[in-house]
């Protein structure tokens, strides 16, 4: 049931079961894992030098996957940090841990595909999904971010462009496709 009620809009969930409560239910972090590897990259983000290597912005498959300016300029903020969830993931005990979490996020990802048009709003419930949906600061907003982005660059989250997808400044460039 409440996978049904998640796909439906806020209104059509009111008709249903009536108005929200003034204070909204905090779900929390999802997973243990998370939970740790946010730490980790609480303190790891504070006192560590930026690795020499900054990974490439996705930047196709932000274009690709029709996130607006903002949302693309908010997400690529945490883009830098992204290494250290590597190194996290590298310096684990369990193996399989990473590909846990990247299943969880990968199933969690195309539920809400299916029931939200606008990819901002699924990084929005993604988000929820890592922090809970309480609002929280900007460092715990980023800090969600550099895992969605690593998991984004990883192509476990959101829709890889085609080979021969063309973004609006390469068709600008070379002419209509």
């Amino acid at each position: 049931m409440f996978r049904v009620l998640r796909g439906l809009e806020d209104e059509d969930i009111e008709d249903l079961i009536g108005p929200f409560p003034l204070k909204a239910m905090v779900t929390g972090v999802q997973m243990a894992e998370l939970a740790r590897l946010l730490e980790h990259l609480s303190t790891r983000r504070k006192r560590s030098p930026l690795p020499g290597s900054i990974p490439v912005p996705p930047s196709r498959k932000l274009e690709y996957n029709r996130f607006s300016d903002e949302m693309q300029d908010f997400l690529l903020l945490s883009l830098r940090h992204v290494p250290l969830v590597q190194d996290y993931y590298n310096g684990l005990a369990d193996p399989v841990e990473r590909d846990e979490v990247a299943a969880a996020f990968r199933q969690e990802y195309l539920e809400l595909a299916e029931t939200h048009d606008d990819p901002d709003a699924v990084v929005t419930r993604l988000q929820w999904y890592i922090l809970g949906n309480e609002a929280r600061d900007l460092k715990d907003q980023v800090e969600a971010n550099v895992v969605l982005m690593y998991f984004f660059g990883e192509c476990e989250i959101f829709r890889i462009p085609p080979k021969d997808w063309r973004t609006a400044d390469e068709l600008l460039e070379g002419g209509a496709a």
